[in-house]
């Protein structure tokens, strides 16, 4: 039995490029019922990716009980792929003078040229098909596509004419060069008037005036009439004897000077001194007018405050001395000093409340400030209790043996004042008066009185031991023998003594 001849059907015989290797594929088409048979497939050319025409060659059958035809091959196409054309970029450039780019939609497929451009002006913008041999344009051309890439000039803003006052110095117009232009003319003036200010583009090429089309443009400077005044007045004032800080001024034009009177007196007081007395004052600054500008006046207060006495790093109140209780009114010495000035009492100060008789510690003075001081410092001051003058008194001092003695206290104050209050003391209770008989013409006693007195409104507290002495005499002499008795006399003469 020979095998059936195969039949070939071809399912594609035109390709679109890929980049891939492309064939044909093959069947059989009288297959008997039940049989399957595949066709293997060959091209003759080496290349068969890129366009052109090929041979596709049935070489082999898969079922032995089919044989291929006498003619198994059929000619195929691979025909160019077709690229979307990129469209036109509808942008307006202005110059910038950085690098512009004409955009456009990108694609491997294809390379932009010439697209960057910089400065004013018009070129061609080149899109070319890399691979032309395997690719087309959607309108079926390969050609090289091209767009015009303008870059208008930057349009410059014309400065706007400027006006200033006048001030006496040479003004111009506030402008200056800038990357752009040049400011070529700009001498200004001092007077009142109107002066050309002359703009110079650096790059006329690339940029143009927004009101001309030449590379220069001319603006109007105007210098009006200066209007003078004072401002910024600062704080004045201070405290009387401390930095002097009168208020200031600024004047616009001209040089201030400055006239002061005290708040309550007329406008012909004015003056040119500052002042130096606590008060409240007028400043005025004033500043004389030329032909360019007007007189100007402006005025404000300050004040220069009375000086506290309380300022204890500034202001020193000393009572000079002390005081004990005499039984007459008595006054304290006070010093008032700034810094080492001493005060006048009646001129800076007044002292109020400064006498005092008794004897206490709750005395206090007022020092009220005056004149140029002010405030009131109170200092307290004490007149101090006297000591009292204890006087303990024997009624005899020389006595014969047996006499008797007593005893007495009184305290005595200051100023003649006597029996101040009341002594206590405790006195032996009898004096010793007996006397030894022997040779000694007399016998002397010694005697320690404690004694107290209690503190009185003035007088202060005394306690203390009184030592007395007291001398005993006898009453006979015989034989070279004092004898303190009558009886030992007696006594005596009876042993035939004489």
């Amino acid at each position: 039995i020979l095998p059936k001849v195969a039949e070939l059907a071809w399912d594609q015989l035109e390709f679109v490029y890929n980049t891939n290797s492309q064939v044909p594929e093959a069947t059989v088409s009288n297959l008997e019922n039940g049989d399957t048979c595949g066709v293997t497939v060959e091209v003759v050319e080496d290349e068969y990716i890129i366009v052109g025409s090929y041979t596709a060659t049935a070489t082999n059958l898969s079922n032995s009980n089919y044989t291929l035809p006498t003619n198994p091959s059929v000619g195929y196409t691979i025909v160019k792929a077709s690229v979307d054309k990129p469209a036109e970029n509808t942008t307006k450039f202005e110059y910038t003078a950085e690098e512009q780019t004409y955009a456009l939609t990108e694609n491997d497929l294809y390379t932009i040229s010439n697209n960057k451009r910089t400065i004013a002006g018009s070129q061609t913008v080149t899109v070319s098909l890399n691979d032309k041999d395997n690719y087309q344009w959607d309108n079926g051309t390969s050609d090289d596509l091209t767009f015009t890439f303008t870059i208008a000039k930057a349009t410059v803003g014309t400065p706007a004419n400027q006006s200033t006052e006048y001030t006496g110095t040479t003004l111009t117009a506030n402008l200056t060069d800038t990357t752009i232009y040049t400011v070529t003319t700009n001498a200004g003036g001092v007077d009142v008037g109107d002066y050309d200010v002359v703009l110079t583009l650096n790059d006329s090429s690339n940029y143009k005036w927004s009101t001309s089309d030449s590379a220069t443009v001319t603006i109007t400077f105007s210098i009006t009439k200066g209007t003078n005044e004072i401002t910024d007045w600062t704080t004045g004032g201070w405290i009387y004897g401390e930095t002097v800080v009168t208020p200031k001024a600024t004047a616009k034009f001209g040089t201030i000077v400055y006239y002061y009177k005290l708040e309550t007196e007329n406008e012909d007081k004015y003056t040119t001194t500052v002042p130096t007395n606590a008060g409240t004052y007028n400043v005025r600054a004033t500043v004389a007018g030329t032909g360019n500008y007007d007189t100007v006046t402006s005025a404000t207060t300050f004040i220069v405050e009375r000086a506290s006495l309380t300022n204890s790093s500034r202001i020193t109140v000393t009572l000079n001395s002390t005081l004990t209780y005499n039984g007459k009114e008595q006054t304290m010495t006070v010093t008032v000093k700034d810094g080492t000035t001493t005060l006048a009492i009646g001129t800076d100060y007044q002292v109020k409340d400064n006498y005092g008789t008794s004897a206490s510690n709750l005395y206090e003075l007022t020092v009220t400030g005056f004149g140029n001081y002010k405030d009131t410092v109170n200092k307290g001051f004490s007149i101090a209790k006297a000591n009292p003058t204890i006087v303990i008194s024997l009624s005899s001092t020389s006595v014969i043996e047996g006499d008797v003695i007593t005893c007495s206290a009184i305290a005595n104050g200051v100023n003649g004042q006597t029996n101040i209050g009341t002594v206590s003391y405790t006195p032996p209770t009898s004096f010793d008066t007996t006397f030894d008989d022997g040779t000694a013409k007399s016998k002397t006693y010694t005697v320690n009185i404690p004694y107290s007195f209690k503190a009185t409104n003035n007088y202060n507290a005394a306690s203390g031991t009184a030592t007395l002495t007291y001398t005993v005499y006898p009453v006979a002499y015989i034989d070279n023998t004092y004898y303190g008795t009558v009886e030992a006399a007696l006594e005596a003469a009876v042993n035939g003594k004489t």
